[in-house]
C-alpha cells in the first residue's frame, strides 16, 4: 500500500519551486510576514501554499490548503503542513498553521463567504510531532481511523471556523 501524503514532500517542491522563480509570493493581508501561493493543480482544485521566509528566502515552514468536499454543508479544506529539518522545534508548524487559517478565513468573508468553515487534517499515529501541532491548532482528535488510500492508521481532525 502507499504511504499517506507527506506535506514535507510538497515543501522540498515548493522550495525548489521558489529557487526557480516558478513560484509567485503575495503578502497575506492578516499578517505582513505570511505568504501564499495560490495554484491549481487541476482544473477543479485550488490550492492554497502559505510560507513564512528566513532573511535569506528560504521558506521556514509551509501549510498548504486546498477545498474539499463540504462538511456538513460546509466549505472544507483539507490541511498539511511541515518545516524544514533546520527550522523545527521552533513553534513555526503552529504559528504557520494558525497563520493560514485566519488568512484563508479573512478572505472567504472579505468575498462575502460569511458561513462557518472546516479545517480538516489526517495525520498518520507515528508523526508525534505533527499530532502535537494539530491538537494545538485544530484541537483534540475527532477518531482514530485508517486512513482510507493507505491503510495507514491516523488521527483525524477537524476544526470548525466561524465567521
Amino acid at each position: 500500500m502507499p504511504a499517506m501524503t507527506d506535506p514535507h514532500d510538497g515543501l522540498v517542491s515548493f522550495q525548489k519551486a521558489m529557487d526557480r522563480r516558478e513560484v509567485k509570493l503575495y503578502p497575506c493581508a492578516t499578517d505582513k510576514g505570511l505568504f501564499v501561493h495560490v495554484d491549481h493543480p487541476a482544473p477543479e482544485i485550488t490550492r492554497y501554499s502559505y510560507t513564512r521566509l528566513s532573511p535569506e528566502g528560504l521558506s521556514t515552514g509551509i501549510s498548504i490548503l486546498v477545498m474539499v468536499e463540504p462538511y456538513e454543508g460546509f466549505p472544507c479544506f483539507q490541511v498539511g503542513y511541515a518545516v524544514p529539518e533546520q527550522f523545527r522545534g521552533k513553534g513555526l508548524a503552529t504559528d504557520i498553521l494558525t497563520a493560514s487559517i485566519k488568512e484563508i478565513r479573512n478572505g472567504l468573508t472579505r468575498n462575502n463567504v460569511r458561513v462557518p468553515i472546516f479545517i480538516e487534517a489526517m495525520i498518520d499515529k507515528t508523526n508525534v510531532a505533527s499530532v502535537r501541532v494539530a491538537e494545538k491548532v485544530l484541537g483534540p482528535s475527532l477518531a482514530e481511523e485508517v486512513d482510507k488510500y493507505t491503510g495507514t492508521p491516523a488521527y483525524h481532525f477537524m476544526l470548525k471556523v466561524h465567521p
